[in-house]
């Protein structure tokens, strides 16, 4: 690819380089001139994709991004694109009218809760997506998936009692789960409230066997949650 202006089927050719952790540098100068000639192709997505998740520099690819969303912002492989860009370290500020824009439009698809997810761990603000968040998680009470996202929820202000019981709900359904007790401890003075008791109680019946009653030794990385639990019920 040195020195010739790649095919447009090169683009198989960068994802399996990068797929398989080549070098980088060995790419680097080619992405770029492909992509000036193919930004608006469905199948530069893939490219995008395989730059950022190897771990490549968002800058490399930033205007192509831009521009490819631009075109394909209501297709589902948007949100394949600004995951990538969202994981990878990329500015919010270049995705976010995008970023929110789809979650509007798809709410309570299993790709707006990575898309949720994304945005947060990369600091983007809860606000715009709180609304979107809350109801996907109330109709995905009862699925797994939504451990990417639970934590979140717990961290979110002033949090209506309807979506503390939909958290605690899911600690119910999946006690064993990492995120559980951290979801537990983070909803804080809320477990408090008499009208939330019940379901409190159920909760932390559910979690804490499996959490730190069934061992011997409390893992280190457990016993500050655990005891922050404790206080919020006393």
């Amino acid at each position: 690819l040195a020195g010739h202006s790649p095919p447009p089927g090169a683009n198989s050719v960068f994802r399996s380089w990068l797929d398989a952790y080549g070098d980088l540098s060995m790419v680097e100068e080619p992405i770029p001139r492909w992509l000036a000639a193919n930004a608006a192709e469905v199948e530069a997505s893939f490219v995008f994709k395989a730059w950022l998740d190897a771990d490549g520099d968002p800058g490399l690819v930033e205007e192509p991004v831009q521009h490819w969303l631009a075109g394909h912002r209501e297709e589902p492989k948007a949100a394949y694109v600004l995951r990538g860009w969202l994981d990878a370290g990329g500015s919010i500020r270049i995705v976010r009218d995008f970023v929110l824009e789809y979650v509007e439009r798809h709410p309570l698809s299993e790709s707006a809760v990575h898309l949720y997810s994304a945005w947060l761990d990369a600091g983007g603000s809860p606000a715009p997506v709180r609304d979107g968040l809350l109801e996907w998680m109330k109709v995905h009470v009862s699925s797994p998936g939504a451990r990417i996202v639970v934590t979140h929820v717990a961290r979110l202000a002033d949090l209506p009692p309807e979506s503390i019981r939909d958290l605690l709900a899911w600690c119910v359904h999946f006690p064993a789960e990492d995120e559980a007790l951290p979801t537990l401890v983070r909803l804080g003075g809320s477990l408090r409230s008499p009208d939330l008791a019940d379901d409190a109680l159920t909760a932390c019946e559910a979690v804490l066997p499996v959490s730190c009653f069934a061992a011997r030794v409390v893992a280190p990385r457990l016993r500050v949650p655990i005891c922050g639990l404790f206080l919020h019920l006393i």
